[in-house]
């Protein structure tokens, strides 16, 4: 038998040193090891020295965490991007950055402090701050290691971060730009509200959740109008935050919507057992449905008496009714601006009879931009401290909010519903306070005390809905109304004080008196999106994007350096002291604005009594929006300066 044969020896293949496994992870520290020892990236530098520049500006990473998926993706692109730059022969650095300021950074030395039963705001600002810095810091370090893991190639010994010194201080020229040149005002009005963070969020700040929540129908009874009918009568309002009626001063209707004036009766499907009264509307849970008539729009008049069945019903669950329509023949009907110089009493009214706020007539109000039929009763409460719309309406009809919400959620101590002296008092997002009530009296105190008013006709916790969660904390957020500090998106900018050179170049081309949104829209028109679809994407949130609220009532942040006049309410604007200011973060940061150094910056020519010192801070994204202006164009990385008679914007690409 023939010897099988070993052909291996008949295969002639080269001889080499290469492995059969790539043995990535024990090889690739080495590499690294290898490009770092022969400063690869300085090496790629002086390589490309004079040529053809080619500069991607990195938006930074937040530095609170660990490095995720979405961290590497975006990172590997961009280190792609540089490479293939640079082997086309162009010189294209990769300077890194970290946002280091915010809310994210605060919650986190929050959290430790909570751990040692430490309370913030009884820690001096400058320690607070010191904490934060140093936690920013550690995830930087960490962070840089992370990413050069992945092995991208970048200025790792010279990134730029937020919190050095001088990126704070050019923030806060950056800001003083935008206050020199008339884009900057203080207001109030409601904006997005945090009661667990206690600051102002930003709709980038904002996710929406799935939420099921309690929705009420209240009863406001009619004390005047140019109709004699409605006298007696009760306007239906129907709201899913019941938080808000304590809040409420007038009531919004369409001016062509078709509003009916019924009343209703329980009818009996079966005769009452014994010794029970004759009729059900004799029960006295049920008073107050007889001999009342509501105004409703007629269109929404079924769901309002769906609801009104359903809560009769769970008051008075042990007889066989139905709720149902009784109106008279000669009852009115008419459209909602025959409603005009009507006035209703709020459902407080007689149990705050010392309170001007609740003894006040409430106005009805033409709000047919925003009051529909596709759902409620068609007539809607208006609180001008938690709403928008309300706010604005209220306003033009010399109706101001009263802040009766604080920066916790809870009704001020002073308030007279709910306020510090009740013990049944609840941050206004709390699930009890809204709650239906309860056969015992326990139930959400709001629903409480409006049954007990008898102007509660409806309550249930079955409305679903999308509501606006911090997306931070994960928990509720509301619209409070509350003195910021804004950047108008529709007021002419001032030429003369160009906020950056790319802008002054948009703006030339453009006719005196264009606003921010135009400019800001003339700028997406000129530059080139890949894919295509972003630029609609950004367009449609700056075309629709309300002013900006640039203030967060917070520690650790830039703060917005502004003295205001005590008596005029106007901020001081005065380049010296602006300087001085400036000068003065450069060398010490953030803590530099203190109370202490006051009238150091105002100088000879101003008392520090004379004004106060804003406290509040920048939001974080605002800090972002600088990084060209302490990046690109400060000098401190001359291999991102363009050669002298370059006319193109600062950076070829923005990678997010």
């Amino acid at each position: 038998m023939t010897e099988k044969r070993d052909y291996r020896d008949t295969v002639f293949l080269p001889k080499t040193d290469f492995p059969m496994k790539a043995g990535l992870p024990a090889k690739e520290p080495g590499i690294l090891a290898r490009w770092e020892e022969q400063d690869l990236y300085k090496k790629l530098r002086e390589a490309r020295a004079g040529r053809e520049k080619f500069i991607l500006h990195d938006g930074p990473p937040y530095a609170n965490g660990d490095m995720h998926i979405g961290h590497a993706l975006n990172h590997i692109l961009k280190d792609m991007v540089v490479r293939t730059r640079t082997l086309l022969g162009m010189d294209a650095p990769y300077v890194p950055g970290w946002d280091c300021h915010g809310l994210p950074i605060e919650w986190k030395v929050e959290e430790q402090y909570r751990k040692k039963k430490l309370n913030k705001d009884e820690v001096p600002a400058e320690e607070f701050r010191a904490e934060c810095r140093a936690y920013a810091r550690k995830w930087v370090d960490t962070q840089r290691e992370q990413l050069k893991r992945l092995g991208i190639n970048a200025d790792w010994d010279k990134p730029y971060l937020t919190m050095d010194f001088d990126a704070e201080a050019t923030i806060v020229a950056e800001l003083m730009k935008f206050a020199e040149s008339g884009q900057l005002y203080r207001g109030a009005k409601p904006i997005m509200w945090s009661p667990v963070e206690k600051t102002a969020l930003a709709e980038a700040e904002v996710e929406y959740e799935d939420i099921t929540s309690t929705q009420i129908d209240v009863a406001f009874e009619i004390v005047e109008s140019p109709i004699p009918e409605l006298v007696g009568a009760y306007a239906v309002v129907w709201t899913t935050t019941p938080w808000t009626i304590p809040s409420n001063q007038a009531i919004a209707y369409g001016a062509d919507v078709e509003y009916v004036l019924v009343g209703f009766q329980a009818n009996e499907d079966s005769k009452p057992a014994m010794n029970v009264p004759e009729s059900v509307m004799e029960h006295p849970n049920l008073s107050w449905l007889k001999g009342a008539r509501f105004v409703v729009a007629r269109t929404l008049l079924p769901a309002f008496r769906k609801r009104l069945d359903a809560f009769a019903h769970s008051l008075v669950p042990e007889r066989d009714y139905s709720v149902q329509v009784c109106t008279a023949p000669d009852e009115w009907t008419g459209k909602g601006s025959d409603l005009a110089g009507t006035f209703a009493r709020h459902p407080m009214a007689a149990k705050f009879p010392d309170s001007d706020f609740y003894t006040k007539p409430r106005p009805f109000l033409d709000g047919s931009e925003f009051v529909t039929t596709e759902s409620g009763t068609g007539l809607v409460h208006m609180a001008p401290d938690h709403g928008e719309d309300d706010f604005f309406l209220c306003k033009a009809h010399g109706i101001e909010p009263v802040f009766a919400v604080g920066p916790d959620g809870l009704y001020r101590d002073d308030w007279p519903w709910l306020g510090g002296h009740d013990q049944r008092r609840r941050a206004v997002i709390n699930p009890n306070l809204n709650a239906p009530p309860k056969d015992d009296g326990t139930g959400g105190p709001i629903c409480e005390d409006l049954k007990a008013a008898g102007a509660l006709l409806s309550a249930s916790t079955d409305y679903q809905h999308s509501y606006p969660h911090s997306w931070r904390s994960k928990k509720k957020v509301i619209y409070r109304c509350t003195p910021q500090w804004f950047v108008p998106m529709d007021v002419a900018i001032d030429r003369q004080t160009p906020f950056c050179a790319a802008e002054a170049d948009i703006r030339a081309a453009q006719a005196d008196g264009e606003t921010l949104r135009q400019t800001a829209v003339a700028a997406i028109a000129q530059t080139r999106f890949v894919p295509e679809k972003g630029r609609n994407r950004i367009s449609s949130m700056v075309e629709g994007r309300p002013d900006w609220v640039l203030s967060r009532q917070r520690a650790w942040g830039v703060p917005i350096t502004l003295f205001v006049d005590r008596k005029s309410g106007q901020y001081l604007c005065d380049p010296a002291v602006n300087a001085r200011i400036i000068a003065a973060i450069r060398e010490g940061g953030v803590d530099a604005w203190s109370d202490e150094r006051m009238q150091e910056y105002l100088g000879p020519d101003y008392r520090a009594e004379d004004y106060e010192r804003i406290i509040d801070i920048l939001d974080v994204w605002f800090d972002s929006g600088c990084t060209h202006a302490f990046v690109l164009e400060s000098g401190k990385w001359p291999d991102l300066l363009r050669p002298d008679g370059y006319d193109g914007p600062p950076a070829d690409l923005y990678l997010e």
